[in-house]
């Protein structure tokens, strides 16, 4: 966890992650990263659940992910 707080997501984040946030409304969470695809990567750096969200642009477009 620390490595991702110094240095933000790894480069090899999964991209259903981000393709899922993109298109979301609301924030998803994940009370067990082992049991989602969409948080694949994320047991290895020891993360057993994970919260995130879009950032929702006035056009209604995703401009960020949180």
């Amino acid at each position: 966890m620390e490595a991702i707080l110094a240095h933000g997501l790894p480069a090899d984040t999964p991209r259903v992650l981000f393709r899922s946030l993109a298109t979301s409304t609301t924030p998803l969470f994940f009370d067990d990263t082992r049991a989602s695809a969409e948080a694949a990567g994320f047991p290895e750096l020891g993360v057993a659940s994970l919260a995130a969200a879009p950032v929702i642009g006035r056009t209604a477009s995703c401009r960020a992910l949180f």
